[in-house]
């Protein structure tokens, strides 16, 4: 199955976060304007990210730490792994984890196994052949409306 990219500002004016300039948007205004987009449409999707604006300079000034050949390199191994796991297993705290989260924010089966899959993909990047429940936390991080839990 096909994954696709939504790309969405988080309220009407587009300045919501912008370190610079204000937004001058309601909670009312901001809410209604999220909710446009439906709850079974919202689920089909494994992540949510705010993407910040850049400061002045941040697109030209020094290479981050992790060179590209290298996110490439860790993105190899994810895949290798991930190949080997074909069947994806849960320990016993990751499906606690999972139980948990349905029953606290009503997470949906699909929620679920979306979650699951994010999780894999974030054990996998640091080069575990299992996800542990902290990962399945960081997973849950990038899901609307829990955004709250966001992993650092």
């Amino acid at each position: 199955m096909s994954h696709g990219t939504l790309a969405t500002q988080g309220c009407p004016c587009g300045y919501l976060g912008h370190p610079r300039r204000g937004c001058p948007c309601t909670a009312a205004q901001k809410r209604h304007y999220l909710a446009r987009l439906s709850g079974p449409l919202v689920d089909r999707f494994d992540l949510f990210v705010d993407v910040p604006a850049p400061e002045p300079g941040a697109m030209l000034g020094d290479p981050r730490d992790e060179g590209s050949a290298d996110v490439r390199a860790r993105v190899v191994r994810a895949r290798e792994v991930l190949g080997r796991n074909v069947r994806r297993t849960a320990s016993a705290p990751v499906r606690a984890r999972l139980a948990q989260a349905m029953a606290d924010w009503s997470l949906s089966g699909r929620g679920v196994a979306r979650t699951l899959a994010v999780a894999h993909s974030i054990a996998a990047l640091e080069g575990r052949e299992q996800p542990a429940a902290e990962h399945v936390d960081e997973a849950l991080s990038f899901r609307r409306g829990l955004l709250e839990l966001r992993v650092r």
